[in-house]
């Protein structure tokens, strides 16, 4: 939801940091930029790291970003807390499906992969709604700091597991 929690608040991150067309336009981008340049690296450092390391560090980074962002008082902050978000966010998703192999019982393994599947297109429908309802009632910053607060729930699961 983190690359979806942009678009239905880009207006007013651009009207309340005087942000121009092209840094609002590398503001929807620069997210992807970690997956293109480092999915490969990721995956292999995964290994050597650990799968569940490096998904409690992508979702830290992910939190630390979106905190990042939430602070900015302008564009150049902004920019750099959605790059961290990028890497947090590569982090968090290429070693999940590993993860996921090696915690799901061999009967559910079909079942849970289809699941992590769908988190792209489930995590872009419910951060454009959500945010369309949220933004209507507050800040983009709170909706940044609502981020965090969401990423962090999983994260006592994953130590327990």
């Amino acid at each position: 939801m983190h690359i979806w929690k942009l678009p239905g608040a880009l207006a007013m991150v651009q009207l309340d940091l005087s942000m121009t067309l092209v840094q609002a336009g590398l503001l929807g981008g620069v997210i992807q930029a970690a997956s293109i340049a480092g999915g490969l690296p990721v995956a292999l450092a995964g290994e050597a790291l650990g799968l569940r390391r490096m998904l409690l560090l992508g979702l830290a980074l992910l939190s630390t970003g979106s905190v990042t962002g939430a602070l900015a008082p302008g564009a150049v902050l902004l920019l750099a807390s959605r790059a961290l978000e990028g890497i947090g966010f590569l982090l968090a998703v290429v070693g999940a499906p590993a993860l996921i192999r090696r915690v799901a019982p061999p009967r559910q393994l079909n079942l849970a992969l289809t699941g992590w599947a769908t988190f792209h297109g489930a995590a872009s429908l419910i951060g454009l709604a959500a945010g369309a309802f949220f933004l209507q009632v507050a800040s983009w910053r709170l909706w940044w700091l609502a981020m965090v607060a969401l990423t962090l729930v999983p994260v006592p699961f994953i130590l327990a597991r």
